[in-house]
């Protein structure tokens, strides 16, 4: 009689890449026809001017190095299949049935992120899927929040990057005055829009950092640390690309204000990430081996 190991038993399991793959196939399918509208909230919505959303596009990429980099953590696992997922499944179809008559975004993406995870569950089991949740729920990124939900976030980044933008000009020597999101100097006068709230700069920012963080070996606490230095970091440096346009047009021209305005938002955000990369390294979290579960 032959006696395999436990890996030897679990190898030839996960071999079967061919029905995986036709599965993937099938649910990617069947989502983009059930969730038809909801990618087209999503793609008007991404390429849209002044979106805060504009980063959508890359998050599924971003999902899929995720599942890549941490693949040893479910990679040895055998597969079994859990038919308990029927429930969540069905709830997830009937939530969707109820998101479309609502006309509700939200709804709509809790039913999406319930029918993948039960869909994947019922082909692999709860253990694999239980590994593959972060990059799973971190598609959420992607998705334009209803504006009940976001209101009172933007106008608070607003206010903050209002005043810390204030505070950068009067250390730079430049003489202000402030009213509500009105920054008035001498010869120019800066008002602080909800495109420039810095809402925008904080979402991006916070679906990049989440990704980065994903992707170190630290404790939580250590991680935790940058990601509240991650949301710290947006609202800094979205202040300075505010008071930079103050300078330029204070000191140049209201269209060098305005161009400093449309093409500083890269630069800030790529500042910002590295001012978290600093943080890492001083917190000793260095990148995982990709294909590592630690």
């Amino acid at each position: 009689m032959v006696s395999l190991t436990q890996d030897a038993r679990q190898r030839p399991v996960l071999a079967g890449g061919a029905p995986l793959a036709l599965f993937g196939v099938i649910l990617v399918g069947a989502l983009a026809f059930l969730y038809a509208p909801l990618w087209a909230v999503c793609w008007k919505e991404w390429w849209k001017k002044d979106s805060a959303y504009s980063h959508g596009v890359l998050i599924p990429l971003l999902a899929l190095v995720m599942i890549w980099w941490r693949k040893e953590a479910w990679q040895g696992l055998s597969i079994r299949p859990a038919l308990s997922a029927i429930a969540p499944l069905l709830l997830g179809l009937a939530l969707q049935l109820f998101a479309r008559w609502a006309h509700s975004t939200m709804l709509s993406w809790a039913s999406f992120v319930l029918v993948l995870t039960a869909s994947i569950a019922f082909v692999i089991g709860w253990r694999m899927t239980f590994h593959l949740l972060p990059p799973i729920m971190y598609l959420t990124f992607m998705v334009p929040m209803s504006q009940m939900v976001t209101g009172k976030v933007v106008f608070l980044a607003q206010m903050i990057s209002t005043r810390l933008a204030d505070l950068y000009l009067n250390l730079m020597g430049f003489q202000t005055e402030l009213f509500g999101t009105i920054i008035r100097m001498e010869n120019y006068t800066l008002e602080v829009a909800l495109p420039c709230s810095g809402f925008k700069t904080l979402i991006a920012l916070t679906a990049f950092a989440s990704f980065f963080i994903y992707l170190l070996r630290g404790s939580l606490p250590r991680k935790l640390i940058l990601f509240v230095a991650a949301i710290t970091l947006s609202l800094l440096v979205n202040a300075l690309r505010i008071s930079l346009v103050g300078v330029t047009g204070e000191l140049h021209s209201a269209a060098a204000a305005h161009w400093v305005h449309d093409n500083g938002g890269l630069p800030v955000t790529a500042l910002a990430l590295g001012g978290l990369y600093l943080m890492a390294r001083m917190l000793k979290c260095s990148l995982v081996t990709p294909g590592s579960s630690s």
